[in-house]
């Protein structure tokens, strides 16, 4: 039986109450998960390929590509809107996919990584549409904002912050922090942490081995903070740590925290999450690219390495790329001000990909954008490689202009056809030559030490070694 009652102590009034639910609903499976070198991790979602069953042709990708151990397929329920971060169902797989038996059969031969959109429902969930009921499971399970100073919000998006829905007992405000059609859960209630861990103790159960915990930093509000980072969103993490351990020794925790370097690392810990993203990565390598200044770049591979833990390297992701963790100031200069000016006042992330924000025009753009890719391929951790990306995909105007939706322009589909040119295309042959050597080199293995070096002519050496 796992004891998670010290923890619940600092969320709940009668944790030793819910912390007997929890171990209804939690079974220890069988694991064999182990992470190494070979450990390549692919983003895509699941209809990233044009077919009747895509979730099938995901298999038959990963077949093509070779020495990929991982697949992130990005939310696969029926949803309302956010190209699936609006999710209608936790209990189905959205039938466009495919079926639970389509992960199940993938994951025998892959690792997959999948996201506990935890946050918020889409307004369509059968949870907000009892809440407004006044029913159960669903009445209490959302944040009226009328108790709540708004003004000190934080905010990753320009849509209001709360919406006024009609309800059995009056008009309500809920609080809407993606959109109007995300609307966010109540985890003061323990029993949506109840149905949070239902749902992970289902994807163990499915044969998925990496939890993403999406906008995991604004699942916690309190009253005169920010609402964001807060510790009680720490305890959350670690519950879900604990969780995951106990059910799937080996299986990750993968905590999704867009913020500063040190807001981002703060769940780094032997008790919080496994794994993080490195977000200041992108627009850090972006800005040495462009600037063809690298000194900052050599500063941030020795600085931004050094805490204990697993790094996920990524250079573009679904989402923009994000510019949170450049608002701050290095060696007195504002490295944030280039990427700053192509976003406006307050940018929160940039809409390209990679491919085109490296585009110069200038014969060497192909060079350029798998000097990137090789870099991020060799620093510590495990790589993640976005379909667009490793197909060096330029920005996808026609889906932007029918969507109007900027990050469209990143978030292309292919048909079969197209996934094959792309596969023997020049530059994602040589993409995949680099990841065939590289999981073959026990010096890449995610905690083998590394030392990065300036060199002159603004050359950089990076020394891998594992003992």
């Amino acid at each position: 039986m796992l004891n998670l009652t010290p923890l619940l102590k600092q969320l709940y009034e009668h944790p030793k109450k819910v912390n007997d639910e929890i171990n209804k609903i939690i079974k220890p499976l069988e694991s064999k998960v182990s992470w190494s070198e070979k450990d390549i991790m692919l983003i895509a979602y699941p209809d990233s390929i044009k077919s009747k069953v895509p979730l099938k042709k995901l298999k038959s990708l990963l077949d093509q590509i070779k020495h990929v151990s991982t697949i992130h397929i990005l939310p696969f329920h029926p949803y309302t809107s956010d190209k699936g971060f609006s999710v209608q169902n936790f209990k189905n797989i959205n039938k466009d996919f495919g079926s639970w038996d389509d992960i199940k059969k993938l994951s025998q031969h892959y690792k997959i990584c999948a996201d506990l959109v935890l946050n918020h429902v889409s307004q369509e969930h059968m949870w907000f549409k009892n809440f407004l009921k006044n029913k159960n499971p669903g009445k209490n399970y959302f944040i009226q904002t009328e108790d709540y100073d708004l003004t000190k919000v934080f905010r990753p998006r320009t849509s209001p912050l709360q919406k006024s829905v009609k309800t059995i007992n009056g008009t309500k405000n809920v609080w809407t922090t993606f959109s109007q059609d995300q609307i966010d859960l109540n985890f003061k209630n323990p029993q949506v942490l109840l149905e949070m861990i239902k749902i992970l103790q289902n994807y163990l159960q499915k044969g998925i081995s990496v939890i993403r915990l999406d906008a995991i930093a604004y699942a916690w509000k309190k009253n005169n903070t920010n609402c964001a980072n807060l510790k009680e969103v720490h305890v959350l993490v670690k519950i879900f740590r604990k969780i995951i351990d106990y059910v799937k020794p080996g299986s990750l925790l993968l905590t999704e925290t867009n913020f500063p370097h040190e807001e981002n690392i703060s769940y780094l810990k032997k008790d919080e999450a496994h794994i993080i993203y490195q977000f200041p990565w992108p627009p850090y390598l972006l800005y040495s690219m462009l600037q063809e200044d690298v000194e900052f770049l050599v500063d941030w591979l020795n600085e931004g390495y050094t805490k204990k833990g697993l790094y996920l390297n990524f250079t573009s992701s679904h989402d923009g790329m994000g510019v949170l963790p450049l608002v701050r100031k290095n060696k007195g200069l504002d490295y944030s001000k280039y990427i700053m000016s192509m976003g406006g006042k307050n940018p929160y992330e940039i809409n390209n990909t990679y491919f085109q924000a490296l585009t110069q025009n200038d014969g060497l753009d192909e060079e350029r954008f798998l000097l990137t890719q090789l870099l991020t391929l060799s620093i510590k951790g495990i790589p993640a490689i976005y379909l667009n990306s490793l197909f060096a995909e330029k920005d996808n105007e026609q889906g932007y202009l029918k969507s109007k939706q900027k990050r469209d322009l990143n978030r292309k589909q292919f048909s079969s056809k197209e996934i094959k040119q792309k596969l023997s295309s020049n530059i994602t042959q040589k993409y995949l030559q680099a990841i065939k050597i590289r999981v073959t080199q026990k010096a890449f293995h995610p905690n083998a030490s590394q030392r990065t070096t300036l060199l002159k002519n603004n050359l950089i050496q990076v020394q891998r070694e594992f003992e």
